[in-house]
């Protein structure tokens, strides 16, 4: 099924167990996958009949690698050892038992495809929300559906672990789930992350939290919980911040075992769409040779020129009586300075003089 990088291992040490603790040297995602587009490809069997495009990354039990790949072929093992597609096995053996109704791969059913949030991109150029491309069908790699009431009746099985350590029988029993949460290996040289088996253990202060976290186009989430306080927390955002929802949903449980208020951050207004005539303006210009980059962006309600970097200088800018005319606002250091664009014979913005130089557009 997998063929070996020369020089790394032989095949046969890429074991189930290590495919399930992120250890097992296989790629991060299927071959193929262009997120920018973006292309998947979630169907195993669609992977599979092309073996020889997978390959060994990293010697198996060398380093944490993270691996959507692996858990897409555990589906398919799954799947062929109960004779059932995995999608179903997943229902009927693990969400139906626990009472996860609202819980579901693609296609969706009609009342759970009605409550789908809509996803948005990375705010790039705008604070303006960008709808996410469609997400190609993803399945036992991390396509599952599901609202925050299902996601609590999942870490409160889990954290039935410790209330009840002698169960057994069910969807799994306690020591198999604990088993789970124990970790493995290091995963970082700080000794403030190890890997489970699924789960990542995560230490802050005195606690170790149990977490995973989740991405696709549109979407991140994660979820935490400490065994011994009996406390959890879960993080749904409809955007691309996975950073911050694992540090939020942290910092929420660390609230909850201290018994404080939570500590919610504030939200400011909806964000403003730019004009329709700024629009156009928006993109990446350079110098020649590519020496220099800069950004205009639509942010907090302003057209601005920005740095490579978001946020690392900035300079507001106003209109003047020429549409293609701004300057630069007088609480910058480059204040009064003109920025112009200039449009091909067709109307398109292809570049911009900035501060004594043109700057050539480069998206399109």
């Amino acid at each position: 099924m997998v063929r070996a990088v020369s020089g790394l291992a032989p095949i046969e040490t890429v074991t189930i167990r290590r495919m399930l603790s992120h250890e097992s040297g296989l790629p991060s995602e299927p071959p193929g996958t262009d997120w920018s587009v973006p292309a998947y490809r979630g169907d195993p069997g669609q992977v599979l009949r092309r073996p020889g495009d997978i390959t060994l990354r990293l010697p198996p039990n060398f380093r944490h690698k993270y691996s959507d790949l692996a858990y897409q072929l555990l589906g398919e093992i799954v799947a062929r050892v109960t004779g059932t597609p995995f999608a179903q096995y997943l229902s009927e053996s693990v969400l139906a038992p626990l009472g996860m109704q609202a819980t579901a791969f693609e296609p969706l059913s009609g009342s759970l495809q009605d409550r789908c949030a809509t996803g948005y991109r990375e705010l790039g150029l705008s604070d303006e929300p960008d709808p996410a491309p469609l997400m190609p069908p993803v399945w036992a790699e991390g396509g599952l559906w599901s609202d925050l009431g299902d996601l609590a009746r999942w870490v409160a099985f889990q954290l039935g672990a410790y209330r009840d350590r002698e169960r057994t029988g069910g969807v799994l029993s306690a020591a198999t789930l604990r088993e789970m949460h124990r970790p493995r290996y290091l995963a970082d040289d700080e000794w403030t992350q190890a890997w489970g088996i699924s789960w990542c253990g995560q230490r802050a202060a005195d606690t170790v939290w149990i977490t995973h976290s989740g991405w696709v186009p549109g979407f991140t989430s994660s979820i935490c919980f400490d065994p011994r306080c009996q406390v959890g927390a879960i993080v749904l955002l409809n955007g691309e911040q996975s950073e911050s929802t694992t540090e939020l949903a942290v910092s929420l449980a660390g609230t909850a075992c201290a018994g404080g208020p939570a500590q919610v951050p504030e939200t400011g207004p909806a964000a403003k769409a730019a004009p329709g005539a700024c629009q156009p303006l928006l993109g990446l210009y350079a110098r020649p040779g590519l020496t220099h980059v800069v950004r205009v962006e639509w942010r907090d309600g302003r057209l601005a020129v920005a740095g490579p970097e978001p946020r690392r200088w900035r300079f507001p800018l106003s209109p003047t009586s020429d549409p293609e005319v701004f300057t630069v606002d007088l609480d910058s250091p480059q204040a009064g300075d003109q920025v112009r664009f200039h449009r091909t014979a067709d109307g398109r913005v292809c570049a911009i003089s900035l501060f004594d130089a043109t700057f050539a557009r480069l998206d399109r």
